[in-house]
């Protein structure tokens, strides 16, 4: 056979062949459009059934990791990993003081509604009144062990009350504006914002509810601004703490059910106007 002819035969051979493969080719996106186009069409014929699947779907690959979810109402332990330094200091702060579950503490800050100097007979005046209410309630027993709620850190405020009841309140009425303290040795002759501190065990629940209810309380006054006639004060604690933690949940959680109704609706007021 003459060279030429075997040539011509293998080009012939190339071209078949490209045109086998050029014809499955086609046949494949035949195949694959046709599928589209049913995918297409069963989607337009049920759209909202489709709406509802594809939301199924993807809330349900979204929810997986609820499987190990753990819900934490202490706003410390959902900021502290187990193997953490604060974790490790609470522990060990729980051991010196004999604790078995941590306890509640709050902070209770006092400014003159005038911005002046709180060391003054009616701006401390205010402070200890409030102080003693407060401590009523943290020293009350616990029915079931019969510890004081406060136990064993009972006096941390001790220092400001002695020095409060050290004043020569004589001594202040007569002096110009009561800043000046005959019988006071001290150098401070000014404060603008005093802090206590209170301690309250959160072994049980009666220990628990009832400090809630007193901080939640103070908070609400503190917001009024009318409890103290002379003196503002700011309440800063765990229970308000993990309370406006879980204000915050909610209402984060309606805000997203109030969007996901609104994107439903947008999604669904074309079906109903078509």
């Amino acid at each position: 056979m003459p060279p030429t002819s075997t040539a011509t035969q293998g080009n012939m051979e190339a071209i078949m062949a490209e045109f086998a493969r050029q014809q499955q080719q086609m046949a494949s996106n035949t195949g694959s459009s046709m599928f589209n186009s049913l995918a297409a069409g069963a989607a337009a014929a049920h759209q909202q059934q489709q709406t509802i699947n594809s939301f199924s779907v993807v809330v349900g690959l979204l929810s997986v990791h609820l499987a190990n979810l753990k819900i934490e109402h202490d706003i410390r332990a959902s900021f502290s990993p187990a193997n953490s330094r604060a974790t490790y200091e609470n522990r060990v702060y729980k051991e010196f003081f004999n604790l078995t579950i941590s306890p509640q503490r709050s902070f209770i800050l006092f400014s003159a509604k005038d911005a002046g100097s709180m060391l003054r007979l009616d701006q401390l005046g205010d402070v200890q009144r409030l102080d003693q209410e407060f401590m009523s309630v943290l020293r009350k027993q616990d029915s079931s062990s019969g510890t004081n709620g406060c136990d064993p850190l009972c006096n941390l405020n001790v220092p400001f009350q002695l020095i409060s009841d050290e004043y020569d309140w004589s001594t202040i009425d007569q002096l110009e504006n009561g800043e000046v303290f005959a019988s006071n040795n001290s150098r401070i002759v000014s404060v603008k914002t005093i802090i206590l501190w209170y301690f309250s065990r959160a072994d049980t629940t009666e220990l628990k509810s009832r400090l809630r209810k007193a901080t939640l309380e103070l908070f609400e006054s503190a917001k009024q601004g009318k409890r103290l006639k002379y003196v503002d004060f700011q309440i800063f604690g765990d229970e308000i703490a993990n309370s406006e933690m879980v204000r915050g949940a909610i209402e984060a959680q309606f805000l997203c059910l109030l969007a996901l109704c609104c994107c439903l609706c947008s999604l669904h007021s074309p079906f109903i106007t078509r």
